[in-house]
């Protein structure tokens, strides 16, 4: 270190995804989020539990053509949205699928044009809140979703 200054040192660390986490003021509401599709129509079903644990339930049927992961987003969307018109600034958002989480979180890169659109009308919602985190559960833990999709 003799003759050379602490900052010939340091590392610049870039090109890591950027996710300012903001910590939750009161306690999030749960939103889980799931999909399903077929050949001809898919669905969507949210369910979410306020901070009295006060519980919602919605189901929207798609009448287009989806893929599952479209399904998914459809979902993700449709549960931010729904979450902000009843006025909620934090979520905490649950979804079966590791795909979408990831990419939500900029781990997994989007390869899909159309599925980018999603993805970015994802980011838009969630930047509506002051709290957002997402995190994959395992699919038996999300069967009112499924039932609801």
């Amino acid at each position: 270190m003799k003759g050379r200054a602490p900052s010939d040192f340091i590392v610049k660390f870039t090109d890591f995804p950027e996710e300012v986490a903001n910590a939750p003021i009161g306690k999030p509401w749960q939103v889980f989020v799931g999909g399903s599709s077929c050949r001809t129509k898919g669905g969507v079903g949210v369910h979410i539990i306020g901070d009295s644990r006060h519980e919602h339930h919605y189901m929207v049927k798609l009448t287009a053509k989806t893929t599952n992961n479209e399904a998914k987003y459809e979902a993700l969307v449709a549960g931010l949205s729904i979450a902000e018109a009843l006025g909620v600034t934090e979520v905490k958002v649950k979804v079966d699928s590791q795909v979408v989480v990831n990419q939500v979180l900029g781990v997994y890169k989007m390869k899909s044009k159309n599925l980018k659109k999603y993805l970015q009308l994802a980011w838009e919602k969630r930047d509506q809140f002051c709290h957002f985190s997402i995190e994959q559960i395992p699919r038996e833990s999300n069967n009112i979703t499924d039932k609801l999709a």
